[in-house]
């Protein structure tokens, strides 16, 4: 992957698909994908990033590297979803503890505003 969102993508696919890796350019119904699966990804999509994604936007672009241009492009804000997707990958990289530590001091910024 060239990019975070890229690299995001890419690992949801992967873990979706129950595959050892997935490539920018694989096709997901050639690997095996259904509507199921688009429609998890989909809402997987919208855990990861806080955008609405619907499942039809995934059938039109089946592969990681045009679905992620094809997100940029549909929310105008390409920095914003990659910088998104740069924290994710940090978060979900974190050891447990140091995540939990994290996500109760976002709780406590949050409940104080």
């Amino acid at each position: 992957p060239r990019t975070a969102l890229e690299t995001l993508l890419a690992q949801t696919l992967t873990v979706l698909l129950e595959r050892d890796s997935v490539g920018i350019h694989d096709n997901l119904f050639e690997l095996g994908g259904d509507s199921l699966l688009v429609i998890r990804m989909a809402s997987r999509i919208r855990d990861l990033l806080r955008i609405e994604v619907l499942p039809g936007l995934i059938f039109e672009y089946p592969s990681v590297a045009d679905l992620a241009q094809a997100l940029a492009v549909r929310h105008g804000a390409p920095d914003v979803l990659e910088r998104t997707a740069k924290l994710r990958l940090k978060l979900d990289a974190m050891e447990p503890a140091e995540r939990a530590r994290i996500e109760a001091l976002a709780r406590e910024q949050m409940q104080s505003r």
